[in-house]
């Protein structure tokens, strides 16, 4: 398939503006903060378009009607020269799409699982991504009323550190570099013992928006900290008057709980298809 060049990128920044759903993985890719891949059936006229943010996210825009595209997405979500060796996360657009999809990969779909073990093969897994709203006066009445005085153990990290917090949901797997995120973004974490056990951050800007990216360590889990770093940068972001955004899958009960509890509302469900790897 033919990989848009970077010259048709604010064409389709224009068109993936308009979805009524959080797109800002692929708008950094479109923007160039970040690392990613844009595939179209045309690069001259582009109707249907793949972007791939270097995450695995990915969202699929175009009304469907280029069978050639067709075959080959879906030859891309059952990972059919498999050269996909992580799991991948599809969203598309319109909503007409999940027909389609379930048409042509009939008894490929498998329910859904908590997206922490590993799985393997040629299927697609069906999950729900949810968007949520953010409301300030839930947040200060939950965040104050919880978090010691003592916010001591509370850091921010700069540049050059946050890009080398390990893990799954970290900054290097949202920037390129320590120069694009100290100018976009910011990270705070839980310390512990000297290192930082739970880091929340900005993984994705637009606008006045930031949304929030969160990494606790296996071992530290279960014991507050996540919320605490999240929240100290939702302070942060009220501060600057920047709208605090998060989205996740609803079958992340411990993020969809987070979230909750830091204010955040559910507003919006979509189909969420995780696109599982081959070993």
């Amino acid at each position: 398939m033919n990989q848009l060049p970077v010259s048709g990128y604010a064409h389709i920044r224009t068109r993936i503006a308009e979805i009524p759903f959080n797109t800002f993985f692929a708008r950094a890719v479109l923007d160039r903060r970040v690392g990613g891949t844009v595939y179209t059936d045309d690069i001259h006229r582009p109707a249907n378009v793949l972007v791939v943010h270097k995450y695995g996210m990915a969202l699929l825009l175009g009304e469907g009607k280029n069978p050639v595209f067709n075959r080959w997405l879906y030859g891309f979500m059952l990972n059919e020269d498999n050269e996909r060796h992580t799991d991948a996360w599809l969203q598309v657009f319109p909503s007409s799409w999940n027909e389609r999809i379930a048409m042509a990969l009939d008894g490929k779909i498998i329910p859904s699982s908590d997206g922490n073990e590993e799985r393997y093969g040629d299927f697609v897994e069906l999950n729900t991504r949810v968007n949520f709203s953010f409301d300030e006066k839930k947040f200060r009445d939950s965040f104050a009323k919880t978090v010691p005085a003592d916010k001591s153990r509370i850091a921010v990290l700069n540049a050059d550190t946050a890009m080398k917090v390990q893990g799954c949901v970290v900054p290097q797997s949202f920037w390129d570099t320590p120069e694009v995120f100290g100018k976009h973004a910011a990270a705070f974490s839980m310390i512990h013992d000297g290192l930082p056990v739970s880091t929340a951050f900005v993984a994705f800007t637009d606008s006045n928006y930031r949304e929030i990216g969160i990494e606790t360590a296996g071992d530290y889990r279960g014991r507050g900290y996540a919320f605490i770093a999240a929240g100290a940068l939702i302070e942060f972001c009220l501060e600057q008057g920047w709208v605090p955004v998060w989205s996740c899958r609803k079958e992340n009960a411990g993020s969809y709980r987070l979230a909750c509890s830091l204010g955040f509302e559910p507003v919006l469900e979509l189909p969420y298809y995780r696109l599982c790897k081959h070993c």
